[in-house]
């Protein structure tokens, strides 16, 4: 995803006069053609997160479209009041692009885990969040909405799916129809989760972009009054947006997510799966013990 960032952000520099990309300590090997044509258009803040979330709102305010790429945890969990205030309060539109998600970054320590990028920047007005399952689902989303004039944030992830889908921005992909329960899946995680659910007679719904979310999608699709929901940051953003999408319906609801603070340990992903619960005997007894009768 990152490599993919890379080569569609040099093609929107050399396209769009009016695109700035600003990095904070990273990304100066993989953007050094950009900032060799684009001198005056690339530039390198440090690590002054906050600062550059200033300088961005500035540019965005004076009509330019601003990039901001790092690691997640310094670009969202840094940065937030002046996401908030500068972006969201007035209204402003900026792409920030952060790398690592929820644990790539594991052998860099807590400091680097970020599964809370997702639910608090759902709290920001006016915030698009885009969680793409693959390199060219990326480069499709981030086309379509770099200039729609929303603060939007792009979480890039090491951990993809085998095969891309046909997405397309603000919508959700209908991956199959069954009668007996609905399989909400967020980004990367079909990988892991599609084989499972094509044992079980349920519909599955592939969202990338999680704000807006597709309510409608989800309301034409509904199979009963199932639903399991799967996602790879701090889990809630979805259900909520579930419990909203569907009143009056009496729902039976199942969730695979990161708890609130339950990423502390270092390690790969292999090393911690079970502990976080996205193992494939945890999925199938959720799937199972949601179809009960």
């Amino acid at each position: 995803m990152i490599q993919s960032f890379a080569e569609e952000m040099k093609a929107i520099l050399k396209e769009d006069e009016n695109s700035i990309l600003i990095l904070m300590g990273i990304g100066r090997y993989i953007f050094r053609e950009s900032k060799e044509d684009s001198p005056q258009r690339v530039m390198d803040i440090g690590i002054m997160e906050p600062a550059a979330m200033g300088i961005a709102a500035g540019m965005a305010a004076k009509g330019l479209i601003p990039f901001l790429y790092t690691w997640a945890p310094f670009l969202v969990e840094r940065a937030y009041e002046q996401l908030k205030l500068d972006f969201g309060c007035q209204n402003l539109g900026g792409n920030f692009i952060g790398a690592g998600a929820s644990y790539d970054l594991a052998a860099f320590g807590d400091s680097h885990y970020c599964p809370s990028d997702v639910p608090i920047l759902k709290q920001i007005r006016n915030m698009q969040i885009v969680v793409p399952g693959t390199a060219d689902e990326f480069a499709a989303l981030f086309r379509a909405a770099y200039n729609n004039g929303c603060p939007t944030y792009y979480r890039l992830s090491d951990r993809v799916n085998d095969k891309s889908n046909a997405v397309e921005f603000g919508k959700a992909a209908v991956l199959r129809k069954g009668a007996r329960a609905t399989v909400i899946v967020a980004g990367p995680m079909l990988h892991d989760i599609l084989p499972i659910a094509e044992d079980y007679d349920v519909t599955v719904l592939y969202y990338t972009t999680i704000a807006p979310f597709d309510r409608e999608a989800l309301r034409e699709n509904i199979a009963g009054n199932r639903v399991m929901i799967v996602e790879p940051y701090n889990k809630g953003v979805i259900l909520e947006e579930v419990v909203e999408a569907l009143p009056g319906y009496s729902l039976k609801i199942e969730t695979i997510g990161f708890e609130t603070n339950s990423v502390c340990n270092l390690g790969e992903y292999s090393e911690n799966i079970s502990d976080w619960g996205f193992d494939k005997d945890t999925v199938k007894l959720k799937l199972e013990r949601l179809l009960e009768e």
